[in-house]
């Protein structure tokens, strides 16, 4: 057996990485080195990855038509050649080499692309730790003490018209979250957001601009399922990881292209 360089490509990821492995070695071993190769964006378990070889005719994928399947772009003959022997996508029985010689495939070269790796989103129902799903009812409580305890103050309150209104003029470029994906893909992923930025200045602020990462992207193929059911949703994370920012963007998003009513309440800290 001899070690062979795979060239391979994340799906909504820009760039490729190279995985050298003994071509004796099974898919699943193929998975592991992959994961290894860029923790930070693949977080599941290496065995949820969905691997395919990439074909172009009977020869693999050239590196400058990778650009063009990122797009969504017809390849004439691009082909993707699953990694694995049944429809219950079980690990293959076979060896990397003796895959490649099942479906055609020459030696992998320089220039070209190997193996494409779909990352599966994260599961609405994956299972936190205890203390964490405490603290997070915790706060659930205590926002709805607060509420009930502001409910009869409310109610005191004389209904008012309100005769002067600030005209709202933003771009929806700014906030438009169907377009992630294809943001996030291109060679400058980022949104500049001068008219959000103008509009939350002295109300909690807002950037000039944001970087898509790829979390974001999955992030909203999950939540944008559940903005019109029920539940509600809690948004967790370490300071600093864009959690208002995202917010301000979904309300934005529900306001001017769904033309939702929304309530948009923002705690400012003391100056």
């Amino acid at each position: 057996m001899v070690e062979i360089s795979l060239e391979c490509a994340i799906e909504g990821q820009v760039g490729s990485f190279d995985v050298t492995i003994d071509d004796g070695k099974k898919v699943s071993v193929l998975k592991d080195a992959i994961k290894a190769k860029d923790t930070a964006a693949i977080t599941c378990d290496a065995k949820y990855l969905q691997l395919s070889l990439a074909k172009k005719g009977e020869d693999w994928l050239p590196i400058e038509d990778l650009r063009a399947i990122r797009k969504g772009e017809d390849v004439p003959g691009f082909e993707r050649v699953s990694l694995v022997d049944t429809d219950d996508e079980e690990y293959s029985a076979y060896s990397i080499q003796k895959m490649l010689q099942m479906k055609g495939l020459p030696s992998p070269q320089t220039e070209q692309i190997h193996v494409l790796v779909v990352v599966p989103p994260p599961s609405v129902g994956s299972k936190r730790s205890a203390d964490e799903i405490a603290d997070v009812q915790k706060r659930l409580r205590l926002l709805e003490t607060d509420s009930a305890a502001i409910k009869p103050a409310l109610a005191a309150i004389k209904p008012k018209t309100l005769t002067k209104f600030t005209p709202l003029s933003v771009h929806e470029d700014e906030f438009q979250l169907d377009s992630l994906s294809i943001t996030q893909q291109s060679d400058d992923p980022i949104v500049m957001t001068p008219t959000l930025h103008e509009f939350w200045e002295g109300f909690g602020e807002f950037p000039p601009h944001y970087f898509v990462r790829v979390e974001e992207v999955m992030f909203w193929e999950v939540i944008k399922k559940m903005l019109y059911g029920e539940d509600r949703v809690v948004i967790v994370g370490s300071p600093g990881v864009g959690k208002s920012c995202f917010l301000m963007l979904i309300a934005f998003y529900l306001a001017c292209i769904k033309m939702e009513k929304v309530l948009v309440i923002r705690r400012l800290k003391k100056r």
